[in-house]
């Protein structure tokens, strides 16, 4: 049902911005010839023909997709958000932001964070970081997450404005709250350097910690190198130990850099040289130079 909903929705989308609709092979309208080289010049006409093809499940899906349509085209916002991403999903990009747009005009979030990825991409539009930071704050000022985070990332990056750690620091950190990972984790590394915030191995341990159970590698890895040093208090090869291992079982290359040099050094292990080798040809194979300049060093060849 829900497929043949989409399908017809296609359709009447289509009609409305006065194209013509050629459908191959869809789903159960596969060997209708009605949907092939076919033009239609209004809803009306599409809905009279086309029940006339469809089984009962059809023709409600028909009546469904019939109601969104004439909803989007009477200004609401949420119809117009779906048909939006309908079109993204077909790639009808200019059509897309076209429904965007008066979606997120009318203040709907979600349609305000798409356009602001369309413009970011370039996707339908000629690519304009200002536009897309234009969407994407007004998205994070009415909370939604996605659009805070793809702030947080504008600012941090410098992609389109001046790169301000400090700005980027208030977004990242409303999201972090929120239980976001990947927002947890950056508000981690920022306070473990002081990127926009003084730094603070603590605060960086609170955030890492966070994604780091959750399986982030990243963040696991940052973990393991707190631990690695002193900015804990003291190191903590044990700990240490446990988090570049399950970074590194993810395949990041820092952290199977970090894991080989306990092996090679015996900090907190055994010394292992041929456990260190085995650890820096994984990271080397990722580009990690440092371990590619190990693997020059006489012991591991």
């Amino acid at each position: 049902m829900k497929k043949a909903i989409l399908i017809i929705l296609i359709l009447l989308i289509v009609i409305v911005v006065g194209r013509h609709l050629y459908i191959l092979n869809v789903g159960r309208f596969h060997s209708a010839n009605f949907f092939t080289n076919l033009q239609l010049q209004n809803v009306e006409q599409t809905s009279e023909l086309a029940a006339k093809n469809m089984s009962e499940g059809d023709a409600e899906a028909l009546d469904k997709a019939t109601e969104i349509m004439t909803k989007a085209v009477e200004g609401d916002a949420e119809a117009q958000l779906l048909i939006g991403k309908v079109l993204l999903q077909e790639k009808q990009y200019s059509s897309a932001v076209n429904w965007f747009t008066q979606a997120a005009e009318q203040g709907n979030s979600e349609a305000q964070l798409q356009l602001g990825d369309m413009y970011f991409d370039g996707q339908g539009v000629t690519q304009d970081y200002t536009k897309a930071r234009h969407w994407f704050k007004l998205a994070a000022e009415g909370g939604n997450p996605t659009a805070q985070k793809a702030l947080g990332w504008i600012y941090y990056k410098g992609e389109g404005v001046t790169q301000d750690y400090q700005e980027a620091f208030k977004w990242f950190l409303l999201v972090a709250k929120k239980g976001d990972s990947v927002a947890q984790d950056t508000i981690g590394y920022m306070f473990m350097l002081g990127f926009g915030v003084e730094r603070d191995p603590q605060q960086a341990y609170k955030w890492l910690v966070q994604a780091a159970e959750k399986g982030l590698a990243s963040s696991q890895n940052l973990l393991g190198l707190l631990y690695y040093s002193n900015d804990l208090g003291k190191p903590d090869y044990t700990q240490a130990l446990k988090w570049f291992t399950l970074a590194a079982e993810q395949g990041n290359h820092e952290a199977q850099l970090y894991l080989g040099s306990m092996y090679e050094y015996g900090r907190g292990v055994p010394l292992d040289l041929p456990k260190a080798k085995e650890l820096y040809l994984k990271s080397a194979a990722q580009g990690n130079e440092v371990a590619q300049e190990k693997l020059k060093l006489p012991e591991f060849q």
